[in-house]
């Protein structure tokens, strides 16, 4: 069954995951995971959007899942290295609360609009300009000059 999702999309799936689990690893498992358990709901869906955040969800519950269990766990291979400022940052992000980590990616990757990532995130759009502005301030805060710059390569 192939499924109505671009590469484009799915690559852009794959570093929503990266960024939320800072582990390449644990972040394919949960786009793999993820599709295996929407393929046949998506597949029914219409609307590209709402494919779209059917697979977001399933990511972002599966990311949760595993970002709750590594961030108890010492730094595996398979962790993002922090050797340099990409890794560093794409670290800080994975260290975002929720939704912070979620907003800032999504926006960022540009995978959803502003407005379905406030829809995706059941939030308004006014909570979604606070959350965006903590995690910005956050990520200041910890000697990241702006928060934008997004090395989303790095999650590769």
């Amino acid at each position: 069954m192939e499924l109505p999702i671009s590469t484009q999309e799915l690559a852009s799936i794959y570093r929503f995951a990266c960024l939320l689990t800072s582990d390449r690893a644990a972040a394919e498992q949960a786009v793999v995971g993820a599709i295996a358990e929407c393929a046949a709901q998506i597949e029914g869906c219409r609307n590209a959007v709402t494919r779209l955040a059917c697979l977001l969800a399933a990511v972002r519950a599966r990311c949760a899942a595993a970002h709750k269990s590594l961030a108890s766990a010492p730094t595996t291979a398979g962790a993002l290295s922090h050797e340099n400022e990409n890794a560093a940052l794409l670290q800080k992000i994975g260290a975002l609360p929720e939704p912070e980590r979620t907003a800032i990616a999504l926006f960022y990757l540009g995978i959803l609009s502003v407005r379905d990532i406030a829809s995706f995130l059941k939030i308004s759009l006014e909570e979604l300009s606070g959350i965006l502005g903590r995690a910005r301030a956050n990520l200041r805060g910890d000697g990241f000059a702006s928060g934008s710059h997004l090395p989303v390569e790095a999650a590769h």
